[in-house]
């Protein structure tokens, strides 16, 4: 018996045909600029456009859509993001698409829902309507609005016709000091979320001038004082605080400038630097590090807000002792330029500490290893933060960005990595996410983290962006060698909220 061969070359199949396109894939849908959908899929063999119909609610696809898109056209297979705008804050919307063709029938629906976020119709602050106990906020003139809603002290301020009209309304009985949140209402609707920071009404604290001895009053002050910075520059040196301390900027920015360095061997329950810029190089000699606890140091309570820290040799804050910290906290601050030629960024090699959030913070221009904690340490968190060239040195100290003792939990969410890393280093490790496992020996969680352009941040313990919730996408920053990180990229949502649209 002979059988016919099968692989005759005649018989093999080089070709298949299909009866209709294939949907598209890889649908996702992004909240851009708070009420547009970005909707993202992979081209479609063979397609000649595409059309995406927008439902309200979370539907079933009956009935009429609310807006129709014919005629899209994707560059080649690579994602070409489509923006759905004018749609309101605050919804559900349902959203399909199918691919389109002239000489085969169209794709079956692919689909997904999103809500959408609060709108953001508030002007900026003009600085001189925001005083001590009083603020005047503002918005487009003659929009919808009914009222606004303050926090905390949940103050209601109902919106006059004539400040609608206007755009404007004037808030008054404000406590100095004190980080509100202001909401515009359009009934159940929100149409604007502001923050803001009422400046100091003294009351009870100590105004300090530029022409005055910053340390000899410090010297002098009582356990619990509180101070207020006006403008101007301030030499303080290699500072040793021995007793609880709120010290405050009179404005929030960077017009109180301290040119030194803050260590500290005692026992303090408080300790407050708020709206202060702080820098190393005042000195022929620039200073090792911004923080430095000594031997003694027990702070029960560490806050840095509002703050802006630059121009260190080494790091930032550096235990090398028993010192210890309670709860540590950064928040709304810029930190950058700090060499870490001779340390690392958060270096805590010694002592314990409670705890440490971090939020709405940038860090550019610097670090070595960006946080080394081989000290026993509780829950540390980073959320809402912007890293811009940081552990870009290659050296065989270089442990990357993360290196985190056991005992602890460890949380990076929303925050984008641009630029960090060393491209083909000498020392293999230079700038990855973290070196290797004994380096990571906290409970880790990660989500919604990007990053772009970050050469050798996936090799070492993580090689894959996916275990630490990271994808990568383009921030366009709008100039960040002058220290401007404003996204002007449609799919980018994490990050410091400052710079996001």
């Amino acid at each position: 018996m002979i059988l016919p061969s099968c692989s005759d070359q005649d018989d093999e199949i080089t070709n298949i045909d299909y009866d209709r396109l294939f949907s598209p894939t890889e649908l996702k849908l992004q909240i851009a600029n708070r009420t547009s959908i970005v909707v993202i899929w992979n081209a479609v063999k063979d397609a000649d456009s595409y059309v995406i119909e927008v439902f309200n609610g979370s539907s079933n696809f009956e009935g009429t859509p609310i807006l129709t898109f014919k005629d899209i056209v994707k560059n080649g297979t690579l994602t070409d993001p489509f923006m759905i705008q004018g749609l309101d804050g605050e919804a559900d919307y349902s959203v399909q698409i199918k691919a389109v063709g002239t000489s085969i029938p169209d794709s079956k629906w692919a689909s997904g829902t999103i809500k959408t976020n609060p709108e953001q119709i508030f002007l900026p602050i003009d600085p001189e309507e925001l005083l001590a106990t009083e603020v005047t906020l503002r918005w487009p003139a003659g929009q919808e609005v009914t009222e606004i809603i303050l926090t905390p002290g949940d103050i209601t301020h109902p919106i006059t016709a004539d400040e609608k009209a206007a755009g404007a309304a004037t808030i008054t009985e404000l406590t100095g000091k004190t980080d509100y949140t202001a909401t515009l209402k359009n009934g159940v609707k929100t149409r604007g979320t502001l923050t803001f920071t009422t400046k100091i009404d003294l009351g009870d604290a100590t105004g300090i001038y530029p022409e005055d001895d910053l340390k000899a009053i410090l010297d002098e002050a009582e356990d619990g004082d509180e101070f207020v910075l006006f403008p101007g520059t301030y030499n303080l040196g290699a500072y040793e605080v021995t007793k609880s301390l709120k010290i405050s900027g009179y404005e929030s920015n960077d017009q109180q400038i301290i040119y030194g360095q803050i260590t500290c061997g005692s026992a303090i329950n408080v300790l407050e630097l708020r709206s202060l810029t702080f820098r190393g190089d005042g000195d022929a000699v620039m200073l090792g590090q911004f923080f430095n606890l000594l031997s003694g140091c027990d702070i029960k309570n560490l806050s840095i807000i509002d703050c802006d820290i630059s121009n260190y040799l080494n790091q930032l804050i550096y235990n090398n002792v028993a010192g210890s910290i309670g709860n540590f906290i950064i928040s709304n601050s810029l930190i950058h330029h700090i060499e870490g030629s001779g340390g690392d960024g958060i270096d805590f090699r010694g002592g314990t500490l409670a705890s440490m959030k971090v939020e709405n913070t940038t860090f550019y221009e610097g670090f070595r290893t960006f946080v080394r904690m081989q000290a026993k340490a509780g829950p540390i968190s980073f959320t809402n933060c912007t890293f811009y060239k940081i552990s870009n040195l290659d050296n065989s100290n270089n442990h990357g960005l993360f290196r985190v003792a056991d005992g602890s939990t460890f949380q990076v969410s929303n925050c984008l990595f641009n630029e960090t890393g060393v491209s083909t280093p000498t020392n293999v490790a230079s700038g990855n996410w973290c070196r290797q496992a004994s380096n990571m020996k906290a409970t880790a969680s990660y989500s919604n983290n990007i990053y772009y352009n970050c050469p050798n941040l996936w090799v070492g313990l993580y090689t894959n962006p996916s275990q630490c919730s990271a994808s990568e996408a383009d921030p366009q920053f709008k100039d960040p060698a002058s220290g401007d990180f404003t996204v002007q990229s449609i799919v980018v949502n994490a990050g410091d909220p400052r710079w996001l649209p």
